[in-house]
């Protein structure tokens, strides 16, 4: 009863089905619809393994349920579909998880595509000296892998869409055989040394009775004939029927065997006789296992793709992240300037998803932005510098900031101040191509050169 106890909850817990025990009486609940069917009315299922408990169906070979069990076992290689339904409001969920920084939610989608995986359930047999042991194992294959699983905890409900390619299925067949193997091991190895001891004793035994045949057939003839005198004796003398039998037996035996001495054809007999026996005790030793597919089972479930409009202070940016609810794993955020796993989210005047390391303001305009936006600097001052507040010097090709950044007053360009020098006549800057020499022999820019030529002309003029 225990066995069949023990293999009767492992079914139902295989199928996903719900127990609660109270007392003697266990409650099977929530188990699958094509179960239901062949028992012909829904569950629960109250069921006992105790012939004194009532209310409750006792659990035999000849129950509706038991019968009901075998039935379905023997419906092998049926493939069914179920889902795993998960109804929780993730959205909810995945603000809770997603910590924001400077940011915040502004918008969010939802969209999923099934994710598929197999469990196979095979029915392992071992029969040996008249006994018969099953055993029930489910194995699970996913992404090319067996991996450890169980649907407890799970809402389980039929599968409505149909599996439009099943080629993934028979690799799943051919690993989880493999394993299948692996998991029978030990209790092959179990029952093969129990059957091991068993053969032995019974050869042995054999043995011994087939060595005293040819003992017999090989003997002293003298010796028999006394063996013979003494049980005639004893058999004068014996009082039961039970041991005058006996005795009669045996000197019968004897009596054939006188005529045996020195006969080849008995004895070669005798030894094929031994022979077979040891080889029918070998045969009734001998284990045989049996592995039946009574189940492919193809489990789906949503994988969830969120879509995010997160809002920053002057930036936004979209994000697409995944999320598996079975393994409660969600896609990794990455800062986009160094490429680090990040906790927080953060996104910078750009949109830039960037974590604090890489985030900085621009000295000029004061703004936030990662290590890629602020890759240009004052080559005077050495200060940060964004996109918008970084200039060109077109005479040296650095940048520049506006504080270190003059227009040259001859060609009227924006110009570093690395480039340009002081004119000592009117103080302003150009670059040192622009300047020459005055009459009174300072270096004064091209402007002041033009002034001081045309004020020598009118002066001529003037003179004449």
């Amino acid at each position: 009863m225990e066995k069949l106890k023990e293999f009767t909850l492992n079914f139902f817990n295989k199928l996903g089905a719900n127990i609660t025990k109270k007392g003697e009486v266990y409650v099977v609940s929530n188990i699958i619809k094509s179960f239901e069917d062949i028992v012909g009315q829904a569950s629960p299922y109250p069921i006992t393994f105790d012939k004194e408990t009532k209310g409750a169906e006792y659990l035999s070979h000849t129950s509706i349920i038991f019968r009901a069990i075998n039935k379905y076992l023997e419906n092998a290689g049926k493939t069914t579909l179920l889902r795993i339904d998960f109804e929780e409001d993730l959205s909810e969920k995945l603000k809770k998880r997603i910590k924001l920084k400077n940011c915040e939610i502004e918008n969010i989608t939802k969209q999923h595509k099934n994710h598929f995986f197999s469990r196979f359930s095979f029915l392992t047999t071992f029969q040996y000296i008249n006994k018969k042991e099953q055993i029930l194992n489910e194995i699970y294959v996913h992404e090319g892998k067996v991996v450890e699983g169980s649907l407890d905890g799970y809402k389980i409900v039929e599968g409505e869409n149909k599996i439009e390619n099943k080629d993934f299925l028979m690799k799943d067949y051919d690993l989880a055989k493999e394993k299948l193997k692996e998991l029978t091991i030990s209790k092959t190895e179990e029952i093969s040394k129990t059957l091991e001891k068993h053969l032995d004793k019974e050869t042995e035994g054999i043995k011994k009775h087939y060595d005293n045949l040819l003992g017999e057939l090989g003997g002293d003839l003298t010796k028999q004939l006394v063996k013979i005198n003494e049980l005639e004796l004893q058999l004068r003398v014996a009082e039961g029927e039970t041991e005058k039998e006996e005795l009669k037996t045996k000197i019968d035996r004897l009596k054939k065997g006188l005529l045996k001495i020195a006969d080849d054809e008995a004895k070669s007999r005798v030894l094929k006789e031994r022979e077979f026996s040891v080889n029918n005790a070998k045969q009734k030793n001998s284990l045989n296992i049996s592995n039946k597919l009574i189940n492919t089972t193809v489990i789906y479930y949503p994988i969830f793709q969120f879509n995010l409009y997160i809002k920053g202070d002057n930036s936004k940016r979209f994000l697409e992240l995944s999320y598996d609810p079975l393994t409660k794993e969600m896609d990794k955020l990455k800062c986009e300037c160094c490429g680090t796993q990040i906790e927080e989210v953060q996104i910078d005047e750009a949109g830039h998803l960037t974590c604090s390391n890489c985030l900085d303001h621009c000295s000029e305009c004061g703004k936030v932005y990662c290590g890629k936006c602020l890759n240009k600097s004052c080559h005077a001052c050495g200060k940060p510098l964004c996109k918008k507040c970084s200039k060109v010097c077109f005479a040296c090709g650095k940048y520049a900031c506006p504080t270190h950044l003059r227009k040259d007053c001859v060609s009227g360009e924006d110009r570093c101040t690395m480039c340009l020098r002081a004119c000592l006549r009117c103080h302003g800057l150009a670059e040192e191509k622009h300047f020459g020499e005055s009459m009174d022999g300072s270096k004064v820019c091209q402007k002041c050169l033009a002034q001081e030529n045309r004020n020598k002309i009118m002066k001529n003029i003037f003179e004449n």
